[in-house]
C-alpha cells in the first residue's frame, strides 16, 4: 500500500496537500513516490516477518538464523520433522496455484507501465 502512490488513499491526499502547499515545486509522480517509498516498505516487510517469526516460531526460527539448527537427515529431530512438513505443505499449495492467468498478466503489465 505505501510503496505505490495509488496504494492507499492517504498517499493521494499527501500528494494533493504537497502540490497545494508548494505550487512551484515539481509534482510527485508515480515513479518518484515508488523510488522513495519502496525501500521503506521493504524494510518494514522484513522487520515484520522477523518479528512474527520470533514471536510464533521463537526457538526454531532463532536457531535457524543463528546457525544452531541441526539438520538431522535421519528424521529423529522433531524440529526437522516440523519444518519438513511445513516445507512440503507450502510446496504443495504453491503447485496448486498453477501458472499466471490472463488477468494476472494484464495487471502485472499495468503496474509496470505505471512505475516506468
Amino acid at each position: 500500500g505505501i510503496a505505490t502512490l495509488t496504494g492507499t488513499p492517504p498517499n493521494l491526499v499527501l500528494k494533493s496537500i504537497f502540490e497545494a502547499t508548494f505550487p512551484g515545486q515539481k509534482s510527485v509522480d508515480y515513479q518518484t513516490w515508488f523510488t522513495v517509498a519502496f525501500p521503506l516498505s521493504l524494510i518494514l516487510v522484513i522487520a515484520g516477518w522477523t518479528l512474527l517469526c520470533l514471536i510464533y516460531a521463537r526457538s526454531s526460527y532463532w536457531n535457524l538464523i543463528t546457525g544452531k539448527f541441526i539438520w538431522d537427515k535421519s528424521g529423529k529431530n522433531e524440529e526437522v520433522k516440523k519444518w519438513s512438513h511445513v516445507n512440503k505443505t507450502i510446496r504443495k499449495e504453491y503447485r496448486k496455484l498453477g501458472g499466471f492467468r490472463f488477468p494476472e498478466i494484464v495487471l502485472l503489465i499495468m503496474v509496470l507501465l505505471l512505475i516506468f
